[in-house]
């Protein structure tokens, strides 16, 4: 809506959850919802101004939706796991408090758990696709390969938090090798190499000043839409890395081997949300 979203793209829709979609879906009707969302979102969208042909079809040149689902902690409510069971990717924000990593694995309401359940019950469709850091500090904005690793990051992260993400990734990794791969994407391909697990599910978001969080919530505008002549308190220097970061995280996404375009959850659990 361009009265109350004025600067969001014209192809992008807004649907807010709320007190409305905890009353539609409730456990009775979970499965039929899951069923009817999928099929919509398997949908091909032909635009008949474009003129497509025949040929287009055979190559897959119908666009199709691109769902995101922002979900809550409470990953165990029917409204969240219907993303779960209608998504094809999950992206697991994180914090670098391994207190809130913790709440990921304690008790059976937490994330990991309920990825558990609904896969041994048949239910879950999306697979864990990256684990974001967030409010990572960066020392410089040139691009960071990590030696031991493989990691690349577009900008160089402070030493403490490149060791406290490794830290947390070491326990992610032995979790994986006792039996959690079931519920992450490509785990035939990376196997049981570490390097390779690093790199095909952990990146990071720098930390973003305050100045642009807050011009970003004021004015209701995603950071890599801000302009910087939008506010004398946020400049070039300070957005264009953002805009690099989040970029680079897009395109990390689309080039991965199950890229596909059906759907992505976003779990904020706890406080690991950016």
């Amino acid at each position: 809506d361009n009265v109350y979203l004025p600067h969001a793209p014209p192809n992008i829709f807004l649907s807010a959850g709320g007190p409305e979609l905890r009353e539609a879906i409730s456990e009775k009707n979970w499965e039929s919802a899951c069923y009817a969302l999928r099929k919509s979102m398997e949908a091909e969208i032909c635009d008949p101004d474009l003129g497509y042909s025949p040929e287009d079809k055979a190559q897959g040149r119908y666009r199709q939706w691109a769902i995101f689902f922002d979900t809550d902690h409470e990953i165990h409510t029917p409204y969240a796991t219907l993303a779960l069971g209608s998504a094809e990717r999950l992206l697991v924000p994180l914090s670098l408090d391994e207190n809130d990593y913790d709440r990921l694995f304690v008790g059976d309401i937490a994330l990991f758990p309920v990825l558990e359940r609904l896969d041994n019950e048949g239910f879950l469709k999306a697979k864990i696709d990256r684990f974001v850091f967030n409010r990572v500090k960066s020392v410089n904005n040139e691009p960071f390969k990590d030696p031991k690793t493989g990691g690349r990051l577009t900008f160089h992260p402070a030493q403490l938090d490149l060791q406290e993400m490794k830290v947390i990734v070491k326990d992610l990794h032995s979790r994986y090798l006792a039996g959690m791969h079931k519920v992450f994407l490509d785990a035939d391909m990376v196997g049981s190499s570490n390097q390779r697990f690093f790199q095909r599910y952990v990146t990071a978001l720098r930390l973003a000043g305050s100045n642009a969080i807050n011009l970003s919530k004021s004015k209701g505008i995603a950071l890599t839409q801000l302009d910087s002549t939008a506010s004398a308190h946020v400049g070039k220097s300070t957005l264009e890395p953002l805009r690099r970061n989040v970029q680079d995280l897009v395109e990390g996404l689309e080039s991965s081997p199950s890229f596909s375009k059906a759907g992505a959850v976003v779990d904020p659990s706890s406080s690991s949300s950016s």
